[in-house]
């Protein structure tokens, strides 16, 4: 068959067997659930509230000394209002921003494949080596979620296309896309300006005249000035928004979302092990499997032995986002223990490591790249790590790690709180929830127990001043906390297990 038509084929039957039609109806739930509903809500909220672009909001009462709901991610919210475009157009439905995202996750990874096709001129390589990027479970979880990260990774993938077909053919549209993209994936993530970044000290080393890092060894960036002044207006935006963001932030007197960094050296050493304990006991076997982890770690040592034999332009990209990632760890250290999705942008390096390994076996041991032998072992070793992330995703949607059966109610309650008269715009308090993903799901603002409000009598009467008007309780273990009594006399609906309140003015 057409080489098109193999790896579309693989990519289904990777999609099926992880259930991505069936999840693509689900709402937030699951692993990291709260983030997953601010993504979500940030993007409701421009298509309720007037598309003001510079405006983001959530449902989460949290600025203003919790009175109003502004705040910026540090990310330029185009991937949000895009969706909130859609919503204009089809309806707001939980379904098309897990499609969205699904398909330009889809699409990252034919553009992933692409390139690993135009670099090695060997169909199986570039199928395999890319299925094996769809069987970290991480990026299994996140391909068809809410977060902007998957996608900025994928963006990612189509910027480094581009730049390879710049490097093979002086082709200055094809540098120029790849630019594009690296802005997108960035303006999603920041921290995908990893990649870009990487690129950027390239073009410093040639400037500098220290090194020629191009196609058979002629310069990289054959138009210095141009590229120089490309660079500049996207990292200009990008940091341009994120100034933005803190302003916004600051005007609305709100630390919801981070714009800052969670650096190692800010941490005591019980705080340090607490995070590498996570790790290894709850997040290491999510990034990929762990003999997996090892065959990366095994290759990127072969690679800087042979590094003489290596591709210059990926060798030196493979150095360089190996140094990166060193950097980014150090700086977000704190963020490791309790967010697997932190490691997202940093997949591209294990992408060079392993294009950069195949690329010396190509050049200088032709024998056992072209091997069938070595070429069943491989793909025996991607269908081992497919089995392993089609169970842990199976874990993640029906085992222990989702929540749903706790909250499934609010899933569903929206159209019976309009029955009983609360709309939208009236404010909530919801327990017991210690974030804030209730409040999106039944798309009311309001509080929750996050961040210690609404703990004791005294800070349900502040929401109350606030301007809370309804108490929303799920189970009846919540309603037996004593400093609620005197809150529970104005019963007003019930849906299952969740009981309504009217409370305040």
């Amino acid at each position: 068959m057409n080489y098109k038509v193999w790896v579309t084929f693989l990519l289904l039957i990777f999609i099926f067997a992880y259930d991505y039609p069936s999840i693509l109806f689900k709402r937030p739930q699951s692993v990291h659930h709260w983030r997953q509903a601010d993504c979500a809500s940030l993007a409701l909220n421009y298509f309720q509230n007037g598309m003001s672009f510079f405006n983001p909001q959530t449902h989460n009462l949290t600025s203003n000394n919790k009175t109003s709901s502004f705040c910026a991610p540090s990310e330029i919210p185009f991937g949000y209002y895009f969706i909130a475009s859609l919503y204009k157009v089809f309806g707001y439905n939980d379904f098309i921003y897990r499609f969205v995202n699904t398909l330009i996750f889809i699409i990252g990874l034919f553009y992933l494949f692409k390139t690993f096709r135009i670099l090695l001129d060997d169909n199986f390589w570039a199928i395999s080596g890319t299925l094996l990027f769809f069987t970290s479970p991480v990026l299994v979880y996140y391909g068809n979620n809410f977060l902007t990260d998957m996608s900025a990774l994928a963006f990612t993938f189509i910027a480094w296309y581009f730049f390879f077909k710049y490097y093979l053919a002086s082709n200055m549209r094809s540098l120029y896309l790849s630019i594009l993209f690296f802005f997108i994936a960035a303006s999603y993530k920041i921290t995908a300006l990893m990649s870009f970044s990487s690129l950027g000290v390239i073009l410093i080393i040639e400037l500098l005249k220290i090194n020629k890092i191009g196609y058979k060894n002629n310069l990289l960036f054959k138009s210095p000035l141009k590229t120089i002044v490309s660079f500049v207006g996207v990292i200009s935006l990008i940091g341009a928004w994120v100034i933005y963001a803190k302003n916004y932030n600051l005007k609305n007197a709100t630390a919801y979302f981070s714009t800052t960094i969670f650096p190692i050296w800010e941490m005591d050493k019980e705080q340090i092990n607490a995070v590498i304990q996570n790790i290894k006991g709850l997040w290491l076997n999510q990034y990929f499997h762990r003999y997996t982890l090892v065959f990366f770690a095994i290759i990127f040592v072969v690679n800087i032995f042979l590094i003489k034999k290596s591709n210059k332009v990926v060798a030196f990209n493979n150095i360089i986002l190996f140094l990166f990632t060193i950097v980014y760890v150090i700086l977000w250290f704190a963020t490791f223990k309790d967010h697997d999705y932190y490691t997202i942008n940093l997949y591209i390096l294990l992408v060079f490591t392993l294009l950069n390994f195949l690329l010396i076996l190509k050049s200088s041991y032709t024998q056992i790249f072209k091997s069938i032998i070595f070429k069943v072992l491989f793909a025996a070793f991607v269908m081992f790590n497919f089995n392993h992330a089609r169970i842990q995703q199976h874990l993640r949607y029906y085992g222990w790690w989702n929540e749903y059966n706790e909250y499934k109610d609010y899933h569903t309650i929206t159209p019976y709180l309009y029955s009983i008269g609360i709309h939208p715009l009236d404010t909530v308090i919801c327990l017991p929830d210690d974030s804030h993903f209730t409040l999106y799901l039944m798309n009311q603002r309001g509080w929750t127990e996050c961040m210690g409000n609404n703990l004791d009598s005294a800070s349900i009467s502040l929401s109350i001043s606030k301007g809370a008007n309804y108490l929303i309780i799920n189970g009846e273990e919540t309603i037996k906390r004593d400093y609620l009594k005197s809150f529970l006399s104005k019963p007003i609906g019930q849906y299952n297990s969740i009981k309504i309140y009217k409370i305040g003015n």
